[in-house]
């Protein structure tokens, strides 16, 4: 919902990546953009945190910024 709301502020107002559209060819929209657009940005942003959690580890609780393991106590 709330990607769908600056997906359709960008598309009428050009802000901030300057003028855009999208076409009929992704299916039905709201307003100006695409019902699919919501649910992309769910599958990439899941990818991200997948191959985030890949390369610096897996993060434990009480960890301070410097390591992806809590301190020996």
């Amino acid at each position: 919902m709330v990607s769908n709301l600056f997906e359709n502020l960008g598309v009428a107002t050009g802000f901030p990546f300057g003028p855009y559209f999208y076409t009929d060819a992704l299916g039905p929209k709201l307003f100006y953009v695409p019902l699919v657009i919501g649910p992309a940005y769910l599958g990439v942003g899941y990818l991200a945190w997948v191959l985030a959690t890949i390369l610096v580890g897996d993060v434990k609780r009480g960890a301070d910024a410097l390591f992806t393991t809590a301190p020996a106590h």
